[in-house]
């Protein structure tokens, strides 16, 4: 009786010794793989942000091999700037950085200059990265004013600020003596910013040589002989109310 006692103790101690284990094994197991989980967790926005930026590259790579390639014809180049441009629109839904995406919408403003969808790629950039700077190009006479207003108020990139400048003096100052101090500013501190492939001096110079001749200006001095041959100056008859007719004989 003794003897089947100690064994059934014996088989019981096995019993609890074995499942003591497994679980121990168990739990072991289940460990490591949790800190698998736990890294694999933490990798899928870096594997996206590295493949976003293999995507583009690989895009414009493409695009420049049938862009470039002599043997290209000029319908192979529509096709693969129009396909180029739509897979770029679609990446850049889902651009890492803020430099990826104006990346991106740069790219699609150059080569759809003429169209569309590179005006909805500059109109893009000022609302999204209106803070950035170099984005003066992205604004036009077009641009409304709430987005000029908007780059004024928020943008420190001192180039950037001039062209918004230039463009609210030409296009939204209704008073010429505010366009012109206005214009006067940006000839002393931002003469040599360039905007649309031309400096701002080249720009602004004859726009403020044409406010001379507006309604209300000053005539400029003018001297020459009258119909009798006598030599006279417009300034001569200041007060006076003056008819001018310019004529030549060419």
């Amino acid at each position: 009786m003794k003897t089947m006692l100690q064994k059934i103790v014996t088989s019981l101690f096995f019993v609890i010794l074995i499942n003591g284990s497994l679980s121990e094994f168990t739990m072991g197991c289940r460990l490591p793989l949790q800190e698998d989980a736990d890294k694999q967790e933490s990798t899928p926005e870096t594997s996206q942000r590295i493949s976003s930026e293999e995507q583009l590259n690989k895009l414009l790579e493409k695009f420049n091999e049938t862009w470039n390639d002599s043997e290209s014809t000029a319908r192979d180049k529509r096709r693969i700037r129009s396909a180029t441009t739509k897979a770029l629109m679609e990446l850049e839904k889902n651009a890492g950085t803020p430099e990826q995406s104006i990346k991106i919408l740069r790219w699609i403003q150059k080569h759809n200059q003429k169209n569309r969808k590179g005006r909805n790629a500059a109109a893009l950039i000022l609302d999204k990265h209106f803070d950035r700077p170099g984005i003066g190009d992205c604004m036009n006479l077009e641009t409304p004013f709430e987005d000029l207003l908007r780059v004024l108020e928020s943008n420190q990139d001192p180039e950037t600020r001039a062209i918004a400048e230039f463009l609210q003096a030409q296009h939204y100052s209704v008073e010429d003596e505010a366009r012109e101090t206005i214009f006067l500013a940006l000839l002393a501190n931002h003469a040599d910013v360039i905007y649309q492939g031309e400096s701002l001096e080249g720009q602004i110079k004859p726009l403020l040589q044409a406010m001379q001749f507006s309604i209300g200006k000053l005539a400029p001095e003018i001297t020459g002989p009258d119909i009798d041959g006598v030599k006279f100056s417009l300034s001569d008859y200041r007060g006076k109310i003056v008819v001018l007719d310019f004529w030549g004989d060419w």
